[in-house]
């Protein structure tokens, strides 16, 4: 493993096991700045730090039945090995209320420079009280989501190193960063995508 440079893009992926299988995957990209890493294992405690702080967004309003335990990055700036790992602590949701379908997740919407391109998130392994009787998020499901959406648009600040989330273009290969977001009201679908993929 070789650690990465300023301005390198990395994509994580946590990984969480939901009733017992790695049913939950969601991925990132980020672009790291103001690295301050002597060696490989600064790297990755702040990779550890890093996941730690999306996994008490992801949580939040999550199911006990969803556990996250694990989590891959990989450089795709100057592509190398890929970082596999456990997690330090393995966090499970908040709720011990009866999980909602699978398929059922949140959606966070940014918006980027770029017209007509969308980062999309979803959140998936959602507890049956995060949605009210009119089939909509409870107004606190939303504040939990709105919470991802706040943070993921601000730089996410390190120990030694910070994180700006994004995307790489894929029309022209230019990095973009979100200029605002926010969160559906509406229940979103996803449907389940091959082992090992997120979103």
């Amino acid at each position: 493993m070789s650690f990465p440079s300023d301005g390198d893009v990395i994509e994580v992926a946590v990984i969480a096991e939901l009733d017992g299988s790695e049913d939950l995957v969601n991925v990132f990209q980020f672009k790291v700045s103001n690295t301050n890493w002597l060696d490989d294992a600064d790297y990755f405690a702040d990779l550890q730090q890093l996941v730690a702080a999306l996994v008490v967004w992801l949580k939040a309003s999550a199911s006990l039945l969803a556990t996250w335990k694990r989590f891959r990055a990989r450089n795709l700036t100057n592509p190398g090995a890929t970082v596999i790992a456990e997690m330090t602590t393995p966090v499970s949701g908040a709720s011990s209320t009866d999980l909602l379908p699978l398929g059922v997740c949140g959606l966070l919407v940014f918006r980027t420079p770029e017209a007509g391109v969308v980062l999309r998130k979803f959140l998936g392994g959602q507890h049956e009280l995060s949605m009210g009787p009119s089939g909509q998020w409870v107004s606190s499901t939303i504040t939990s989501f709105g919470a991802t959406v706040t943070g993921l648009l601000a730089p996410m600040l390190m120990s030694l190193s910070d994180w700006q989330y994004g995307h790489i273009s894929k029309a022209t290969g230019v990095w973009l960063e979100p200029t605002s977001g926010y969160v559906s009201a509406e229940p979103a679908y996803q449907r389940r995508r091959r082992r090992g993929v997120g979103s």
